[in-house]
């Protein structure tokens, strides 16, 4: 979900592009880490600097090693 123009924040679709994936298939992966955020809401991170989203981008790398090395 794309932030809004002139907004401040990131969304998904942006830590998307960070970790070379679509904004769908890093939403389901935040679901199963426990990160949803409940119908109708939107993601949302200060900025790629976000704890939260270096968290993410590090742990989306180590499944796709795991996925790899399967």
């Amino acid at each position: 979900m794309p932030a809004k123009e002139g907004s401040t924040t990131i969304g998904v679709k942006e830590v998307a592009a960070k970790v070379g994936t679509d904004p769908k298939p890093l939403r389901v992966f935040l679901r199963k880490q426990g990160i949803g955020v409940g119908s109708g809401k939107r993601y949302a991170w200060p900025s790629m600097s976000d704890p939260a989203v270096r968290q993410i981008v590090r742990e989306w790398g180590k499944a796709q090693e795991a996925s790899n090395d399967a």
